[in-house]
């Protein structure tokens, strides 16, 4: 009895395995073998050998038919994903190839691409479309598309099949050559259009004549991060913008300037009454300074063109009856007048 049941214990170790892989008529199977063991008296080995021997070739004849079905369900589904897949590929193609809109037909190809990323038709094709978009594309734009086509032959590169890996790294490493060159390009005309653009607002500073909304559209116009990337602009730019910045706190106001312009007025008329008065002094240079003090130190650039004309008159009148010696005299103390202020 001992005997009977150790070879129980060892045929159910050694069978356990495989009985969780069969159906259940497998386990019906064993069931009655464990039954047939308990009823013998199998008091030799070879009883025992011969027993176990039947029942192992039979559960391998089950496992090489089970191994054999799946094996062939296997093939039947990887038959039917291919076969799905390959009416996918084909559906989306016929698509593509339907499509006129050519920004369209890109989305279109772009979708294929995320589906079928080692597919090479859909690559070839979406690349050359976007080959002829770049040709055509904006400064502004191009930098997008390079990027794609960057993209999209990093991500074929990567799922194309054993036999385009040639091809794709071909495609690669164009795509980025093609970058390198339109940066360079790219740059060396940033470069000139930011120059372009600081000369100009430097003329428009140095002009009195512009006005400051044609200097504020200027200045704004100009890119300021790409001007970072050129330091040499950068420090032009900023001083013209200082040099600005100081112009526009000096500037007076309208008021202001119409009130220094008569006060100029009341100046000169009073300096040629009182040359008219006293001539004979002040052109031999004895009561010289009354009139400088009346002349001197005025700011042109905010006198008016009425009042400049009434200047010169002026000036020219009384420098005319000057004698010759004084006249050197008259000229540098006018230059060296204190300033009148607003």
């Amino acid at each position: 009895m001992l005997l009977t049941t150790c070879i129980i214990v060892t045929v159910s170790l050694i069978l356990l395995i495989l009985l969780l892989l069969q159906n259940k008529k497998d386990r019906v199977l064993f069931m009655e073998l464990v039954q047939r063991m308990e009823q013998l008296e199998l008091t030799t080995p070879h009883q025992f050998d011969k027993l176990s021997q039947e029942f192992i070739q039979h559960m391998n004849q089950q496992l090489t038919e089970t191994k054999e079905t799946i094996s062939q369900q296997l093939k039947d589904d990887l038959h039917t994903y291919l076969t799905y897949d390959q009416l996918r590929q084909n559906e989306w193609k016929q698509l593509i190839e339907n499509q006129r809109n050519q920004r369209t037909k890109l989305q279109y190809l772009e979708s294929a691409l995320n589906k079928f990323p080692d597919h090479r038709d859909f690559f070839e094709e979406y690349m050359e479309l976007l080959k002829d978009t770049l040709k055509n594309a904006t400064d502004r734009a191009k930098p997008t598309i390079i990027e794609k086509m960057n993209h999209t032959s990093r991500i074929f590169f990567d799922h194309c099949r054993a036999e385009d890996a040639s091809f794709a790294q071909q495609v690669k490493d164009e795509t980025i050559r093609l970058g390198h060159e339109f940066m360079e390009e790219f740059n060396l005309n940033q470069e000139r259009n930011l120059q372009a653009q600081v000369n100009k607002l430097n003329q428009f500073v140095l002009n009195s004549k512009e006005n400051m909304e044609g200097i504020e559209k200027l200045d704004e116009s100009i890119n300021k991060d790409a001007l970072k990337k050129y330091p040499y602009l950068l420090q032009q730019y900023q001083m013209i913008t200082k040099k600005l910045a100081a112009e526009i706190m000096e500037k007076p106001s309208e008021e202001k300037i119409q009130t220094y312009n008569l006060k100029a007025v009341e100046a000169f008329k009073r300096a040629h009454e009182y040359f008219k008065d006293n001539e004979s002094t002040v052109k031999t240079g004895g009561t010289l300074r009354e009139v400088i003090k009346e002349l001197g130190g005025w700011k042109l650039q905010y006198l008016t063109q009425p009042t400049q004309i009434y200047y010169q008159n002026i000036y020219s009148e009384i420098f005319s009856k000057l004698d010759a010696n004084i006249k050197p005299e008259m000229t540098e103390r006018i230059l060296k007048a204190p300033t009148k202020e607003m």
